[in-house]
Parts: C-alpha cells; sequence; structure tokens
C-alpha cells in the first residue's frame, strides 16, 4: 500500500519567561494548498529578484529545486520529507507582505537573498536565515492583530513599526553565540532611538539551528505510538486516526512543552544569568524568540510530516506593570500573524 501524506502545520505561539504564558494552535493544510501557496511565493518574489539583477533567473536557483522536489514528495525519502515541507511553509509566509496591496517598505536586496545559497533540505545554518527572519517579523506584525501598521525596513534598522518600535533582528547560527548577539541588538536599539527611528525597541532572535531535531522525532514518536497501540476500537482508516491524534490536547501538549522546553532551556542557561539581562535598560522593552523546526509520525502505512513554527517572548523585568502589560498585549497580537 503507498504511503498516503498528511501536511499537519502545528504552529507555537508565544510564551514568556517568568510562567512561560503559552498559546498553541494546530492547523491543517493539504499538500495541494502549499504548493498553490508556493507558487504564488515564487511569482511574488520574481520581479524583485528581476529588479536587483535583472539576469537571474528563479527557475536557476534552489528555490525552483524545491518546487520540483515539492512535486515529487513520494520520490523523497521518507526522513527528508518533513525537512522539505518545513522550509517550503516558511517561505510562504512571506506572501502576506510582497503582496502589492500592502504598503510595506521593503527592499529588494533582503527579498532577493531568498534564492542565495545552495539547495539543501539543512538550511539552518545558510546567510539567507539573517535577512529572512527579519522579512518574518515584518509578517508577523503586518498579519497582527494591530490594525493598519506601518512597516518600514528601509532604513538602517531591520524593522521599524510605526514609526514607534525598532525591530532588530539576529538570526543565532552557533548556540556559543546567542548572548553577544542579544547584547548587540540591545546596543542598535539604543542608536535607534537616539537616532529618532523609533521610541523603543525588541529584540528578536530565531533560534531554530539549535534544535535537536532527532531528540524531537524519538519524543514525538514515542508518544503517538502509546496513544495509537491504546487507540479504542477497530481502526478502519490509519490516516483519520492518525490525524484525530495529532490533533488532541493529549497528543499535542506533551509535544507543545517538550518542544518549548528544550527552547527555554537554552535561552535560559545562556541569557537570564548574564551581564546582557541583568544591564538591559528599558529602551528594549523585550525578545521576541522565533523556532521553526519539524517531525515525521510514522505509522503501518502513513507517514505525518509535521512542520513547526514556534515564537515566545520575554518581557523586560524592569518595566513598570503599565508597560508590561501593553507589551504583553502587543505580542500577543501576533498570534494570529503565522
Amino acid at each position: 500500500m503507498g504511503r498516503t501524506l498528511w501536511l499537519a502545520l502545528c504552529v507555537f505561539h508565544y510564551l514568556k519567561v517568568e510562567g512561560w504564558e503559552l498559546s498553541f494552535v494546530t492547523n491543517s493544510k493539504s499538500l495541494d494548498l502549499l504548493k498553490e501557496d508556493y507558487d504564488e511565493f515564487l511569482r511574488l518574489l520574481e520581479p524583485a529578484v528581476k529588479r536587483f539583477r535583472r539576469r537571474t533567473n528563479i527557475r536557476n536557483t534552489k528555490l525552483w529545486q524545491y518546487k520540483k522536489s515539492l512535486d515529487k514528495l513520494e520520490q523523497i525519502p521518507e526522513t527528508e520529507q518533513a525537512k522539505l515541507l518545513e522550509i517550503v511553509n516558511r517561505y510562504t509566509i512571506l506572501n502576506r507582505i510582497m503582496d502589492s496591496s500592502n504598503s510595506i517598505k521593503l527592499k529588494d536586496e533582503d527579498l532577493f537573498k531568498m534564492v542565495e545559497g545552495a539547495f539543501s533540505l539543512d538550511d539552518k545554518d545558510q546567510k539567507y536565515n539573517d535577512a529572512f527572519l527579519e522579512l518574518s517579523m515584518a509578517a508577523r506584525f503586518a498579519t497582527s492583530n494591530k490594525k493598519h501598521a506601518h512597516i518600514n525596513m528601509g532604513t538602517i534598522c531591520d524593522v521599524v513599526i510605526d514609526d514607534v518600535i525598532a525591530i532588530e533582528c539576529k538570526y543565532i547560527h552557533k548556540e556559543n553565540n546567542l548572548n553577544e548577539n542579544i547584547s548587540y541588538a540591545i546596543e542598535q536599539i539604543d542608536r535607534r532611538i537616539k537616532d529618532g527611528l523609533a521610541q523603543y525597541g525588541m529584540v528578536a532572535i530565531d533560534m531554530s539551528n539549535l534544535i535537536d531535531r532527532d531528540s524531537l522525532n524519538e519524543f514525538s514518536q514515542f508518544l503517538f505510538s502509546e496513544f495509537y497501540k491504546s487507540y479504542p476500537g477497530q481502526v478502519s482508516d490509519e490516516l483519520e486516526v492518525a490525524k484525530s491524534i495529532v490533533n488532541s490536547n493529549d497528543f499535542s501538549v506533551p509535544v507543545r512543552n517538550y518542544f518549548t522546553r528544550c527552547v527555554e532551556a537554552k535561552f535560559i542557561e545562556h541569557f537570564i544569568e548574564s551581564a546582557t539581562c541583568r544591564d538591559m535598560n528599558i529602551n528594549t522593552k523585550g525578545i521576541l524568540i522565533q523556532v521553526s523546526s519539524s517531525f515525521c509520525i510514522y505509522g503501518e502505512n502513513i507517514i505525518l510530516p509535521v512542520p513547526l513554527r514556534m515564537m515566545t517572548h520575554f518581557i523586560n523585568p524592569k518595566l513598570s506593570s503599565e508597560d508590561n502589560e501593553e507589551i504583553k498585549n502587543i505580542i500577543g497580537s501576533l498570534c494570529s500573524g503565522i
């Protein structure tokens, strides 16, 4: 029997270090819809690529290779399928900021970076991730509950929201550089405020390159197998049963907790007790922490590739209770963004 592919898009939203508040939503998207979204991404990106470097043909880049791999997904080794779906799904986030109907000021140079680098299903350490983090943060704010936000990516600051919030973004390529990157971003925010670009700022980091994917795979597969073995009644449709398990709180909550604890542990280890945290001034209201990863669930005749996206946050403990609540509400509104 041929294996059936089902794409479960698990979106892990926001939490806070003190108490680790967390919202968790699981959505599903068909493979056909994902292909349509990725085709739209390529269509929207191509004009910017041409403007920045006229002779570049997007069909000769890694992005087109991802498209061709997606079209023959069932021919790809099972362990690689979730990685491909994760990558493709990440890129489609940018559709909402490249649409001509919005007024976001983007740099063609930043968009061109999406085509740079070699084709790889292990792309977490590629340089394009730095620019992608900036663009994805713009996408989060553009589609948040904050109506008609003015987003500017045309200044020296990575992202400026409503001429009020300066977002400085750092993709963490190495674990030992996490604290150093946060410290530098805080210094940048101080300069942005001094130069009149914004009134306050937030640091955005991406810790995707630090996640132990094998550990996540092992934990999720073990948990799924236990639930599948104890599933009540006769299993007539393995796919539907698997979808039911993955979408249940009994499965999603432990996976969520395990995944978030892995992120928490690394963040706390390097930042919470550091001089950077102690010396953090109130110009920087908080730190947004973005992570993407994936795992596969295997049954006898099915595969469920599950890409994950999560955003957590740390709020500066030096803020007043009023400012703390305001920042919490702003960050909370980003939950609907991705």
